[in-house]
């Protein structure tokens, strides 16, 4: 074994979607694995590697699958044959978030109060059990 690492699924790496390794860091570990004698122990668990990208705020991430779904229900970057790329994909629901707040900010300065507020409280039923579905799906830290 040249080189391991572990990764849990948990809201702080996205449910193990982001927080890899990043490939240096790998191919440093396999290189000092493989000046290692024959017949040698198998490497350790890799458990402080050097991480491909930051941590991802659970709240921004929940609120990014909204906007992938158009705030109707979440929808999930999920890898395809023939679909748009993800990172394309992730920075359309980044701008759609963006128009969303804006739409929000604007309702409430141009509209009565009472009717913004009705069609936020409205919006949040609406998406409250999606959101407390996704919370209970994925642990706050990993076991162990």
């Amino acid at each position: 074994m040249l080189y391991r690492w572990i990764s849990t699924p948990s809201r702080k790496n996205i449910g193990g979607a982001k927080l890899r390794p990043t490939a240096a860091h790998v191919w440093s570990g396999v290189k000092n694995a493989l000046t290692a004698p024959a017949g040698s122990a198998d490497v350790d668990v890799d458990d402080n590697p050097q991480y491909d990208s930051a941590e991802t705020p659970w709240p921004l991430f929940l609120m990014m699958l909204l906007a992938n779904g158009w705030f109707v229900k979440p929808a999930f970057f999920l890898l395809a044959s023939g679909a748009i790329p993800v990172e394309v994909r992730m920075r359309t629901a980044m701008k759609r978030l963006i128009g969303f707040v804006v739409a929000w900010i604007v309702a409430f300065i141009f509209l009565p109060i009472w009717l913004s507020a009705l069609a936020a409280v409205a919006w949040c039923a609406w998406v409250t059990p999606f959101i407390l579905n996704m919370n209970s799906r994925m642990p706050k830290e990993p076991d162990g």
